[in-house]
């Protein structure tokens, strides 16, 4: 009889008789008291935290199938329009030092066009990879920035060193840069696969021990919890042969409903099903007799701190998955944990728009190069102006 919880593939799951039995169990309480006031204060707690785990089991199996369809969106439906979105700024950015090239920049406006266009080619360059010769050229006439100038900077800071300590395996600094982070990781993820297996075979970590230990801890408490079960489900088992034996009963009706009776209890107690004896003995024997309804609620009293325990582990794995999900809960997911059409839709609009926003300043810079130059110069300002005013604020605020 396990009680604890699952985390098999890393999904959090009460195990299924605990759950449906005790769920069972909520309905006969309140049949036998026709009034929450007749009911124990364990009753009503047991009852409390069986709802809470109702709810939260229910919000957790909306939030993986919720998450699970929003990747599935993301891939077929954002993806293409982010990548969409970093080739039309790819082609903004050229035409911008087209522009400027042909028509010229003021000294006003060269410091803030500067910033901007070394910024953004920089931002692009890591995705691009510095055989992107074009955007490198950008990169080195407005920010004055080699690929020699960033591979010397990376190595100055040790940077190799750095990424082989975090990563596992030596990187070749300027193979990345050339390539872009993004390609020329994935080129070598097979690095990672090797390194991890590595380190988990020849040293493994203090972490590892722990959670060694944590498990030996946890198969420990499992053994005694399913123990003092075995010994509950004896004594309810007795209690119910002893009061509905049908050899005991002379009348026929009665005998056979005793008979159905032991039926159950023996049938639960073979099985092992601790909780469905818990539910026939508050559902069968009578509420006068003083000493069984305190021996249900010792029984309740103890399974009552089981599901607080359960109850306790699931919230913190529902955290969890809002923690390694980051804006992925708040863009995609609905206050019951399901994926929210709505909020998808906004995320796609937004791209839709951005992208389109992106097109009509490549078509302005050609239609009317100099209007829209002298228009997109007052923007890159106001931009530029805008950030430094929310760091000066944000530097104000952490000093």
């Amino acid at each position: 009889m396990n009680l604890l919880p699952d985390y098999k593939h890393g999904k959090f799951a009460i195990k299924a008789h605990f759950t449906q039995i005790a769920l069972l169990m909520k309905p006969a309480i309140s049949e036998n008291n026709k009034s929450k006031k007749n009911q124990s204060k364990f009753q009503l707690k047991y009852e409390k935290l069986l709802s809470q785990i109702e709810c939260q089991q229910e919000y957790n199996a909306n939030l993986e199938n919720g998450l699970q369809k929003a990747h599935v969106k993301i891939t077929a439906e954002l993806e293409p329009l982010m990548q969409q979105n970093t080739v039309l700024k790819r082609k903004l950015l050229l035409a911008i030092d087209g522009t400027a090239d042909r028509l010229g920049v003021g000294k006003q406006n060269k410091e803030w066009l500067d910033i901007y266009m070394t910024e953004s080619s920089e931002a692009l360059l890591r995705i691009f990879g510095y055989q992107d010769k074009q955007v490198a050229a950008i990169l080195e006439k407005y920010g004055n920035i080699s690929v020699d100038d960033i591979v010397n900077d990376y190595e100055s800071q040790s940077m190799s060193k750095k990424f082989n300590e975090l990563y596992g395996f030596d990187i070749n600094i300027k193979e990345m840069l050339e390539k872009g982070e993004e390609n020329y990781f994935a080129e070598n993820r097979h690095h990672f696969n090797k390194t991890k297996q590595a380190e988990l075979d020849e040293n493994p970590d203090e972490d590892e021990a722990q959670e060694t230990r944590s498990k030996s801890k946890t198969a420990i408490k499992k053994a005694e919890e399913d123990k003092v079960l075995t010994r509950d489900a004896r004594s309810v088992y007795m209690r119910l042969i002893k009061k509905f034996h049908p050899d005991l009963e002379r009348d026929e009706d009665k005998r056979n409903e005793f008979t159905e009776i032991v039926k159950q209890v023996t049938k639960s107690y073979q099985e092992n099903d601790f909780f469905a004896l818990l539910k026939l003995q508050i559902q069968y024997l009578d509420d006068n007799e003083t000493k069984a309804t305190k021996i249900a609620d010792d029984m309740l009293k103890r399974y009552n701190k089981i599901l607080q325990k359960q109850l306790n582990e699931l919230k913190q794995w529902i955290a969890m998955q809002h923690y390694m999900s980051g804006d992925m809960i708040e863009d995609f997911i609905d206050k019951n944990g399901s994926f929210s059409p709505q909020k998808f839709a906004t995320q796609r609009n937004y791209l839709k728009k951005g992208n389109d926003a992106i097109k009509m300043e490549i078509e302005a810079s050609i239609k009317r190069p100099k209007t829209w130059f002298k228009d997109y110069l007052r923007f890159i300002k106001d931009v530029k102006q805008e950030q430094m005013m929310q760091d000066m604020v944000a530097d104000m605020y952490d000093s």
